[in-house]
């Protein structure tokens, strides 16, 4: 009783039970909300939709070859709106993770902290690491896959296995 049975499809399927770690404190997840509201920027936000559209846009794209303008219309038509009406489900697993992990007494402290001055300033020096992570990361990255690899060449040579080409 009171528990939703979903659609069925095929054989009777049992209720779909709530795990108890998956259960939130529902005033512990509005101020979880309100923390991750306070300590994501905006342009945050901006950018990561911008990431997620592009990356949609590129997939029709794929199947629609020379077709980039009517992508973009029909993306920006449908696509945008609905991640628009359901973005706030990505915000919500760092919330729901909040709301577990820190007592609401904790959680006020957090949302004082990023009202503060040097809450804002945090936030506002993480939204410009951003752009440098995604600039220099790749490089970063491509220097410890090459030293990796070289450590792990004759270990790799010895086992019959074939290293990749970095």
């Amino acid at each position: 009783p009171g528990r939703s049975q979903g659609a069925r499809q095929g054989p009777r399927r049992s209720p779909q039970r709530v795990r108890a770690e998956d259960q939130v404190d529902p005033k512990a997840l509005a101020r979880a909300r309100d923390v991750v509201a306070a300590s994501v920027p905006p342009e945050q936000q901006t950018k990561m939709m911008g990431a997620i559209t592009e990356k949609f846009s590129l997939y029709v794209a794929s199947a629609n070859p020379g077709r980039e303008v009517d992508v973009d219309q029909l993306v920006q038509t449908y696509f945008v709106p609905v991640l628009q009406a359901h973005f706030g489900e990505l915000a919500d697993i760092s919330a729901k993770e909040f709301a577990r992990d820190f007592s609401l007494a904790e959680l006020d402290r957090l949302l004082a902290f990023y009202r503060s001055d040097l809450g804002r300033k945090l936030v506002n020096v993480q939204g410009k690491l951003d752009p440098q992570i995604m600039e220099q990361g790749p490089a970063i990255t491509q220097r410890i896959v090459a030293e990796a690899l070289q450590k792990m060449a004759p270990d790799i040579q010895k086992r019959g296995l074939v290293a990749p080409i970095p």
